[in-house]
C-alpha cells in the first residue's frame, strides 16, 4: 500500500495531513511564551521548512507503508540543513541583536538561535576542529553560549555569515578553551565507566573509573557534602549530585543533560554545574590519590 493515495484530491489531503503532523514535531518556529504567530525570518523558515517537508515526503511515497515517529524525525533531520542556509542563520543572529536581554523576545530568539545552529549542521567538526570528541561539546557549548548569545552585538553581519563567525571563533578559542578547562572534566574524560576497552580494565592499569565513582559516593557524605546537596534556583530536584553524576560520571552532553533535567537554559546549567564543581576537587583528588597509591602498593 503506498504512503500516499494514487487519487489526487485524496492524496493532495493526505499531504497537507502529514506534513501538518510532521511539522509537530519541529525542533523551530516553536510557539514563543507570548503566543504569537511567527513572523518576518521565523515565518520564512516555517514556510520553507513546510515546503522542504513536503517535497521529502513525496519522495517518500512508494517506498513507505506506515508513517512512524522514526521516519518523522528523518525527514526533518535531512530538512533542516537544506532550509538553515547560512544567510538564514544569519538573519536569526540579527533577530537576536535586535531584542532586550532577559526579555521574553530575547529568549525566543535565542533558543530559536541556538536550536538552529546545531540543526543546520553547519558547525565545524571535531575532526576538522582537530580535537577530541570528549571536548569537542564543551568547547562548542561555550563558543556558541559566550560569543553566539552573551557577546552577540560583537557579530557584525556585514563582515560575515554567522556560522562563519562561531566557526572563527572555535578555531580561534579552542586552545585557551582546554586550556581551562575544569580538571574535573579532564579526570572524568580518561575515567569514564563506559570504556572498558580503554584500557583501564588491565591489570597493569589502576581501575580509575572505579576510583572515581567510589570517590564521589565518599565526598558526597563527608566535608563536601553541602556542595553535593547544592541545587538550582526553584529546581530542589534537579542537585549538584544529580548533575554531576550525568555529566561526569555517564558523560552525557550538556544538550543531554538539559533534556533529562528539563532545563532550557544551557547556560545556566553549566554555569551552575562548574560554579561547583572547583569546591570539590580538593576532595576527589585526595581521595584518588590515596587509592591510587594503594594500588599501586598492591600491584
Amino acid at each position: 500500500m503506498p504512503l500516499l493515495p494514487v487519487d489526487e484530491p485524496e492524496r493532495s489531503a493526505r499531504l497537507d495531513q502529514l506534513v501538518e503532523q510532521t511539522l509537530r514535531y519541529r525542533k523551530l518556529v516553536r510557539r514563543s511564551n507570548m503566543d504569537q504567530p511567527p513572523s518576518g525570518i521565523y515565518l520564512e523558515i516555517l514556510e520553507s521548512l513546510k515546503a522542504a517537508v513536503r517535497k521529502k515526503i513525496e519522495d517518500y511515497d512508494n517506498t513507505v507503508n506506515v508513517w512512524t515517529t522514526n521516519i518523522i524525525q528523518e525527514v526533518l533531520t535531512s530538512c533542516y540543513p537544506k532550509v538553515l542556509t547560512h544567510a538564514r542563520i544569519t538573519q536569526l543572529a540579527i533577530a537576536l541583536q535586535q531584542q532586550t536581554m532577559k526579555t521574553g523576545s530575547w529568549g525566543y530568539a535565542q533558543r530559536e538561535l541556538v536550536v538552529a545552529i546545531y540543526a543546520s549542521q553547519k558547525l565545524i567538526s571535531a575532526q576538522v576542529l582537530q580535537v577530541k570528541e570528549r571536548f569537542y561539546d564543551d568547547i562548542v557549548q561555550e563558543i556558541i553560549m559566550e560569543w553566539g548569545i552573551q557577546r552577540i552585538h560583537n557579530f557584525d553581519p556585514n563582515r560575515a555569515a554567522f556560522m562563519t563567525w562561531i566557526n572563527r571563533q572555535l578555531q580561534w578559542k579552542k586552545s585557551e578553551i582546554m586550556g581551562r578547562l575544569s580538571s574535573i572534566h579532564e579526570i572524568s574524560a580518561d575515567f569514564m565507566l563506559e570504556g572498558s576497552d580503554d584500557g583501564f580494565s588491565q591489570a597493569s592499569s589502576p581501575p580509575l573509573g572505579d576510583f572515581l565513582r567510589t570517590c564521589t559516593d565518599t565526598c558526597e557524605h563527608g566535608e563536601c557534602q553541602a556542595v553535593f546537596e547544592k541545587h538550582m534556583r526553584n529546581r530542589p530536584e534537579v542537585t549538584f549530585r544529580a548533575m554531576f553524576n550525568a555529566r561526569y560520571l555517564l558523560g552525557k552532553t550538556w544538550r543531554e543533560v538539559s533534556l533529562q533535567f528539563d532545563v532550557k537554559n544551557l547556560a545556566s546549567l553549566e554555569h551552575f554545574l562548574k560554579r561547583n564543581v572547583p569546591k570539590i576537587l580538593p576532595c576527589l583528588q585526595d581521595c584518588i590519590e590515596d587509592k591510587v597509591s594503594l594500588w599501586k602498593s598492591q600491584h
